[in-house]
């Protein structure tokens, strides 16, 4: 009684009416803590008629089934705060709270800043240690949520996790209706080669997170036109699918260890990406140059890419604030090429404010302008056309007629920057001006800087910053 007190304090004008009212709830619970905790979060707030009518539920509810008793909590959810909890207990118990899952969840329209701290008020989620979890009675619950009506029929469940069911899915007839699964989470091992289910029958699949090979190629179809999130990982492709793919609703997308990807699928037809992360993929050597399109575009992040050896013009990300390149040295090794055979390149500030192409280092920051290269392209306007550096020869670095190679970055937006392990040196910077007005962290980790000068870095609002082995002037 004074667990459940706790949680449902009963300092009201009619207290007699509600110390009876909490009497039943606690021989309704057994005297479980857990029930306890969740009921008496549930009831805490409510009226003497929200009372009554929860007491009126439990009645109907056999003293053994504790997880129905607990569904009280969740019934009285609304309904986005019924999906965050369904996804966290299927998918993220045990996982972190950051950004990356955060990012996940607000891309699939659930609020989760606001819905999480619902879910912790009413005890259907904790956070422990930094990670998402709960009881075990509250999580079985939350799967009986998804399986109950339909127990051995994966393919009638809105979320699939277990291996089992993801495997009875695959093989199913290409005419089963899969309109009713909107999340799928599938780890296989190394020896299993799986068909993805028939997509056209995915209608309503908002995100998919598929970690292990496939049998054969990505099928014409896929994407469903309303996943929100896409996440691969070791799986053998050299491309994921060839052309467009109009995918209006996808908002993340991630392709880790891919080591036979060579190019990025075409971002042409995927307007409202917010996250894009690319991680081991080993012999990626191009970005498609339309990945400069993406206005929307707040978090880029290439990592581990040790084949890919330039960076397509951005012209109009105007909205990052992450960006992190890291474990690249290819990009930089071109640079420094660049730099010793011309002694023309540099770096500076973008003078005209003009939007301009970018290039190198870090997706929106840089361009690379050839502006009359060593190519059969002339240009007789450099201020308005601009060649790219993609256009050069790689293994001839453009050579410049007039003198007019330019290294311009510009991110005003920007908030942190990631430069870790690019074989970056003290030439790289010497003449750099680095204008990065919103800049908070920078991580220059494990470069070969022996001094680092802060005088022509515009930096006023950095907060944090790493770079090992050098001295700061």
């Amino acid at each position: 009684m004074e667990l459940f007190c706790k949680h449902a304090p009963c300092g009201h004008k009619h207290k007699k009416d509600y110390e009876l009212l909490s009497k039943s709830v606690v021989s309704y619970a057994g005297g479980l803590p857990l029930a306890l905790t969740v009921l008496g979060c549930f009831l805490c707030g409510k009226d003497i008629n929200g009372w009554r009518s929860a007491i009126a539920r439990l009645k109907d509810i056999p003293d053994t089934n504790i997880v129905e008793k607990l569904k009280i909590s969740f019934d009285g959810l609304t309904a986005v705060e019924k999906e965050l909890f369904l996804d966290i207990a299927c998918f993220f118990r045990g996982r972190y709270k950051n950004e990356g899952i955060m990012s996940m969840l607000d891309a699939c329209g659930f609020y989760p800043h606001l819905g999480i701290k619902v879910l912790l008020e009413k005890a259907l989620v904790t956070i422990s240690d930094g990670m998402f979890d709960m009881h075990d009675l509250v999580q079985e619950m939350g799967h009986y949520i998804v399986r109950e009506e339909h127990p051995e029929n994966p393919e009638k469940h809105s979320r699939v996790w277990k291996k089992e069911d993801v495997l009875k899915i695959c093989a199913m007839d290409v005419t089963k209706e899969l309109d009713m699964i909107k999340a799928i989470r599938f780890e296989c091992d190394s020896y299993d080669l799986v068909e993805l289910p028939s997509v056209a029958n995915l209608k309503n699949l908002r995100w998919i997170d598929w970690r292990g090979d496939l049998a054969s190629p990505f099928p014409t179809n896929f994407p469903p036109w309303e996943l929100r999130c896409l996440i691969l990982d070791d799986i053998s492709q050299k491309r994921l699918w060839r052309g467009y793919k109009n995918l209006p609703n996808l908002k993340i997308l991630e392709l880790v260890r891919l080591n036979n990807l060579i190019m990025t699928p075409d971002f042409g037809e995927i307007p409202n990406l917010e996250r894009v992360i690319l991680r081991g993929c080993r012999r990626l050597k191009k970005i498609q140059p339309s990945i400069g399109q993406l206005e929307r575009l707040v978090f880029l992040s290439v990592e581990f890419c040790s084949a890919l050896k330039i960076f397509p013009p951005i012209k109009r990300l105007k909205k990052l604030e992450t960006l992190s390149l890291s474990d690249c040295p290819k990009l930089f090794k071109l640079l420094g090429i660049q730099h010793k055979r011309s002694g023309l390149l540099h770096l500076h500030s973008n003078i005209s404010g003009k939007e301009v192409a970018s290039y190198k280092k870090y997706s929106s920051n840089f361009v690379v302008t050839c502006w009359t290269c060593g190519g059969d392209t002339e240009i007789k306007n450099p201020a308005e056309d601009l060649v790219d550096v993609e256009e050069c020869c790689l293994e001839e670095p453009c050579l410049p007629r007039n003198n007019n190679t330019e290294l311009r970055f510009f991110a005003r937006g920007l908030r942190k920057l990631n430069l870790r392990y690019c074989s970056l040196g003290d030439e790289d910077i010497d003449s750099a001006v680095w204008e990065f007005p919103n800049l908070e962290e920078l991580n220059l980790k494990g470069n070969k800087f022996s001094r680092l000068s802060f005088s022509r870095w515009r930096l006023p609002r950095l907060k944090w910053w790493m770079c090992h082995g050098a001295q700061a002037l």
